[in-house]
């Protein structure tokens, strides 16, 4: 190949598409790895929200009870701990006790631990068909 005289030849510059189309798959594959570790971290960090809205709510009622002699029950103590669950209190034992249920909603719905319940003797259960044990969800794994 023969060059014209004046003219100079450059070296292309930038990425060929087999590159391009490399750094996609990798990307992708990082991205496809990555995505539900966060989900589940973001699952476990508003359980976490959850457990410290039932125990704060359950130290409100005890507090009641302990200067009143009965559970208040009239949202008294009853707080919203973020967008992703809602407390319940009810009543138990004829007014002599309750239970604070964290209800999942939104995109929380998909946690495995479903309900967490707490009641006046300090009882932690779980409800709606949990799939992880009252243990691992209470100690926020």
């Amino acid at each position: 190949m023969r060059k014209a005289k004046g003219v100079v030849m450059r070296k292309a510059k930038g990425f060929t598409l087999v590159e391009l189309m490399i750094t996609v798959a990798v990307v992708a594959i990082l991205v496809s790895l990555a995505l539900p570790a966060y989900r589940a971290f973001v699952l476990r960090s508003n359980r976490t929200a959850a457990i410290e809205a039932i125990l704060t709510a359950a130290a409100c009622e005890e507090r009641i009870y302990s200067r009143t002699g009965q559970y208040s029950f009239d949202n008294t103590c009853k707080s919203t701990p973020d967008n992703y669950s809602k407390l319940v209190i009810t009543k138990l034992n004829a007014g002599q006790g309750f239970r604070v249920v964290a209800i999942p909603k939104g995109g929380q719905a998909a946690d495995p631990c479903k309900r967490l319940r707490m009641d006046h003797t300090g009882k932690k259960t779980l409800s709606g068909g949990p799939t992880k044990t009252v243990a691992e969800c209470w100690a926020g794994r």
